[in-house]
């Protein structure tokens, strides 16, 4: 990934709501609605948590092959706040 790159992300079909996803950064009324996992052209990874109008985004991470959407939450959750 260069330094001046943009992700462009596509989706999957959304999940149900499962955890915070920005730790240190939560938005609690984004909670409790779906959770959408977002992977870029380049590989890089992202999970968000959307609840109607308000959207909570994880933190863009490297791909890691047959990464799940558990998976990653699991690991942006062991970064801590």
């Amino acid at each position: 990934m260069t330094p001046n790159h943009y992700h462009h992300p596509s989706y999957e079909p959304p999940a149900p709501y499962h955890r915070c996803v920005a730790p240190g950064a939560c938005v609690q009324a984004a909670h409790g609605g779906h959770r959408l996992r977002q992977e870029c052209d380049c590989g890089a990874l992202r999970v968000v948590n959307i609840n109607g109008r308000h959207v909570e985004h994880g933190p863009w991470a490297d791909a890691v092959p047959r990464a799940t959407v558990d998976e990653i939450a699991r690991d942006i959750e062991a970064l801590g706040p």
